[in-house]
């Protein structure tokens, strides 16, 4: 069989199969895949951006919840330690006072041990969100740099 008549023999036909994956890290598709949008359906990228407008003002009024409940806890926290350590420490002296050498002495060094372990925790934390939020700001900086684009056959 010649090659030409290979080429139309259903047995011998080759199906190709390609697909295109684009990303794009936005509320809103870029401007082309709207005008397609707006083609398939009149009035959708209206929809599109009022979706948009929508979703982000919901997520702002999220991270002003957390942002505002984060900096109550980081004023009111020094102050419920401290009250908490003064506490400890009183009880502790009181039992002393009274011959519970042992609990006395204990309840006061695990207070202050306590707070000692939460003051080096914090530090420690603070330096890894530290490094953790510069490393993702190089990351995205890179993403930005080269963005995706796949061709898949």
């Amino acid at each position: 069989m010649s090659r030409r008549n290979r080429n139309n023999d259903p047995q011998h036909s080759i199906v190709r199969s390609q697909s295109v994956s684009v990303t794009f890290s936005s509320p809103l598709p870029p401007p082309g895949l709207l005008k397609q949008y707006e083609e398939v359906q009149p009035g959708m990228v209206d929809k599109i951006i009022a979706m948009a407008e929508v979703q982000s003002a919901h997520r702002r009024s999220l991270e002003t919840t957390v942002v505002e409940s984060n900096a109550f806890a980081q004023k009111v926290s020094p102050f419920l330690g401290s009250a908490v350590l003064l506490a400890c420490l009183y009880f502790g002296y009181k039992l002393v006072s009274m011959g519970q050498n042992a609990y006395g002495v204990a309840l006061m060094f695990g207070a202050i041990a306590s707070v000692v372990g939460i003051t080096v925790w914090g530090k420690i934390s603070y330096r890894n969100d530290l490094k953790g939020g510069a490393d993702a700001f190089n990351k995205a900086a890179q993403e930005a740099m080269n963005p995706e684009r796949q061709l898949v056959e």
